[in-house]
């Protein structure tokens, strides 16, 4: 009888669930109530860099390229380095402007609970808070004030929540999202999701529905499909960051340093497209920079 009922809640659960499209943030109102939270992705979904080296698509193409060259292990971590180099000197604005940000503006001010989630992890805190701060995107007090580790991701790659920001560090969405609510011993009723990434709504509506018995409704958001579709049609590599394919080869055959490499990369970034002097005095300084952006990033967690 037991096993029926809660078969028939699920049913309902997921009867009463939903992904649709939308090229417009506002779409997301239209399943808000009194009881639900809102949450919203990052990259694409609220803001978009003001250059092409620091976007999602430059990294899966810089990661198809590395991985042609070596393991996808390795691949991944100079990638990774890379793109957090780009992040680090890449502003960020709201894809829809002032649409963007008044709609969180709206939900904080009716006291709708606003929670970021990003794929984003430590190593990009720091960057993350201060382009928020500057595009004045805000997220609810309903969360807890502070900043830990959760208990799911790797000692390597911690999942970290800060200030109703959380920050998933490449692991599912879904899973990080259930073990922040677990730890807060938050129920929720009514949930509503944007995010760019229609698989991370997918695995999210079935942890909702199954896990927190709860209504789902998740908006794929595409407003930024047509930049997105030019840029892989257009794409070239070398006219963005100038021999970066040969850094990623050196790599692979001198078994060169995979900071040194990612800071070479984002020195001539800093040289040929945002037209500013180099950012680095020579190979120590390169060494000294890395040790300190990441000691900096640590340093913010209360383990």
């Amino acid at each position: 009888m037991l096993s029926t009922h809660s078969q028939l809640v699920d049913s309902f659960e997921e009867s009463q669930s939903s992904i649709s499209e939308s090229k417009l943030i506002r779409e997301i109102l239209k399943y808000i109530s009194y009881n639900s939270c809102v949450l919203f992705d990052y990259d694409n979904t609220l803001g978009e860099p003001t250059h092409v080296a620091a976007t999602d698509e430059m990294f899966e193409m810089l990661f198809q390229f590395a991985s042609l060259a070596m393991n996808n292990q390795i691949a991944l971590n100079i990638v990774v380095m890379i793109s957090r180099a780009f992040h680090y000197h890449t502003d960020m604005l709201p894809v829809e402007k002032s649409k963007t940000t008044q709609i969180l503006k709206i939900l904080n001010d009716i006291n709708i609970p606003t929670l970021l989630v990003t794929l984003r992890g430590i190593d990009l805190m720091g960057c993350t808070e201060q382009q928020l701060d500057r595009m004045k995107l805000q997220f609810s007090d309903f969360w807890p004030r502070g900043t830990f580790k959760l208990d799911v991701g790797t000692p390597i790659k911690p999942v970290i929540y800060s200030n109703g920001k959380l920050f998933c560090n490449g692991h599912s969405k879904a899973e990080c999202i259930k073990s922040f609510f677990n730890y807060i011993q938050y129920q929720p009723k009514n949930v509503t999701m944007l995010d760019d990434k229609v698989h991370h709504l997918s695995k999210s509506k079935k942890m909702f529905t199954e896990d927190f018995h709860c209504e789902f409704h998740g908006v794929h958001y595409r407003h930024l499909d047509e930049k997105v579709a030019y840029f892989k049609e257009n794409f070239d590599l070398h006219a963005v960051v100038p021999d970066l394919k040969d850094d990623i080869l050196h790599l692979k055959s001198k078994h060169d340093d995979i900071s040194l490499c990612a800071l070479r990369a984002i020195d001539r970034y800093s040289l040929t497209v945002l037209n500013k002097k180099s950012l680095f005095k020579d190979k120590k300084h390169l060494k000294e920079t890395e040790k300190m952006e990441l000691n900096h990033s640590v340093c913010q967690i209360k383990m």
